[in-house]
């Protein structure tokens, strides 16, 4: 392996995104796998609001993943949640499989799909997830779109099927650094008005620390009352090819 010289920011943000000071920051995914990639990935961040009464404030996640084929990807995480009392707990285990369906650049948008199944390890029912993935470079922007269907399911389920929408748009200003928007909205199953869904936007930059290390950084801003005022977001991963 390469020696890593930057250890020392690493760290930092590593521990910028421990539990006690961190929330399981969403992240727009890409329909592209490769081939005998293998990594880690610690998602987090700090949601702010002015009403303190809402809870889960920090939440941070923990991935490993392995590409076994040039269009199938494994991937298994763990969530850990901030408990009203303040301290820490594990949330939820989850498995995932994504899969590249076409070449890049052989048609007009490059698909894919992830297939998620979340088992909550505490009290709550469990969760399944599908996520169509779609990506297309336009110039120096990379758009990266996610239309995300989720239902509980097991013990306690609420019995219907959950919609989200996410997107990314990044201009690449060099081959280890990135900035843009990202769009997240929570749509729930339609019933509720626009304030009483989630949506959120921002500014989030995206680079390469070099040795394979790369970072997310940005804040997301609530574009509704049922929102958080702001969340920052951040995610740090090492990648290794084999």
């Amino acid at each position: 392996m390469k020696f890593i010289s930057n250890t020392a920011v690493v760290l930092v943000a590593f521990l910028i995104i421990m539990p006690g000071s961190a929330l399981a920051t969403q992240t727009v995914t890409s329909p592209y796998v490769t081939k005998g990639q293998a990594g880690i990935e610690f998602k987090g961040g700090y949601k702010f609001d002015e009403d303190d009464s809402k809870d889960k404030k920090w939440q941070q996640k923990t991935e490993v993943f392995y590409n076994p084929t040039d269009f199938w990807q494994v991937k298994v995480g763990g969530n850990f949640q901030q408990k009203r009392d303040n301290s820490a707990e594990t949330s939820s285990i989850h498995l995932e499989n994504k899969f590249e369906f076409t070449e890049p650049g052989t048609y007009f948008v490059d698909t894919g799909m992830r297939l998620k199944y979340l088992y909550a390890t505490n009290t709550g029912p469990d969760e399944v997830e599908v996520k169509f993935l779609m990506a297309k470079t336009v110039g120096p922007v990379d758009n990266i779109a996610n239309l995300i269907l989720s239902r509980e399911v097991g013990k306690d389920s609420a019995g219907h099927t959950e919609y989200g929408l996410s997107y990314s748009g990044a201009y690449k200003f060099t081959d280890n650094f990135k900035a843009g928007l990202e769009w997240y909205s929570d749509f729930g199953d339609f019933s509720d008005d626009f304030e009483d869904e989630n949506h959120q936007v921002g500014p989030v930059a995206y680079g390469k620390l070099g040795g394979g290390f790369g970072y997310q950084a940005g804040v997301l801003f609530g574009v509704s009352d049922a929102a958080a005022d702001a969340t920052i977001k951040t995610v740090i991963d090492y990648k290794v090819q084999f």
